[in-house]
């Protein structure tokens, strides 16, 4: 199925997102691959399907090469190239007080139908309350010639599952970090706890045979629950 928008009204406060149902969404990046160091940040909701989820669900979420309609080269495809977060454990607990849900994940590279994995992951949290609670999610990236440097910070207790609605969260995200993600100085920044940060994850990448990384993308493989996320942003750096 494609992906689809919505519209939910928080704290008085429209906020439009793109709907993830067994689909992907991409965007171009303007700068192409004009870049040395990238973060990306946005905010991130589930609906509720009322129980947990089992037969290895898969979130993605990074960057991919020169999307095409309907995205069948995207990281739910076999024929795309993809760096970025994906989650890989079997099943995902459903835990309340907040409603949650619980992914292990790591950084990861995909070409085609094969996954490179790397030990940087953890147990990340998403809020299944999605018309109250946005977690926040950010991935950082390197590039190095071959090998990339990637990380990615997460809510991982339930102090982080609480709803940002302060706009500029966006700011304080992309300008908090330096040479990789830091929870710690993330929840500094934001006033807030509850957040880790994966280890840097090291991945070899050749763009010249297997495609620029030039848009970012939010992947996600089922029909229920949902997959739903606002205000993607990025900041890059040129050296």
């Amino acid at each position: 199925m494609s992906s689809s928008y919505l519209t939910r009204v928080i704290g008085g406060v429209s906020d439009r997102r793109v709907v993830l149902n067994n689909s992907a969404f991409a965007e171009t990046i303007a700068i192409g691959t004009n870049w040395s160091q990238l973060h990306i940040s946005a905010r991130i909701s589930m609906t509720d399907s009322g129980g947990s989820l089992t037969s290895t669900p898969k979130f993605y979420a990074g960057l991919m090469s020169d999307p095409v309609s309907g995205l069948t080269n995207g990281p739910l495809g076999s024929s795309g190239h993809f760096i970025g977060f994906q989650t890989d454990g079997l099943n995902w607990t459903r835990s309340t007080g907040p409603v949650r849900y619980a992914a292990l994940g790591s950084m990861a590279k995909k070409i085609g139908a094969t996954i490179t994995d790397t030990s940087a992951g953890g147990s990340a949290l998403f809020s299944a309350d999605p018309g109250n609670v946005r977690n926040l999610f950010t991935l950082y990236f390197t590039k190095g010639s071959p090998n990339w440097t990637c990380s990615c910070a997460f809510a991982d207790t339930t102090a982080g599952v609480v709803d940002h609605p302060d706009i500029t969260w966006l700011d304080k995200i992309l300008y908090s970090f330096g040479g990789s993600v830091d929870a710690t100085q993330m929840e500094a920044f934001l006033g807030t706890v509850g957040y880790n940060n994966s280890a840097i994850g090291t991945i070899s990448i050749d763009e010249g045979t297997d495609g620029p990384l030039n848009a970012i993308v939010f992947a996600w493989n089922r029909t229920d629950p949902l997959f739903e996320i606002s205000d993607i942003a990025y900041r890059q750096m040129i050296f």
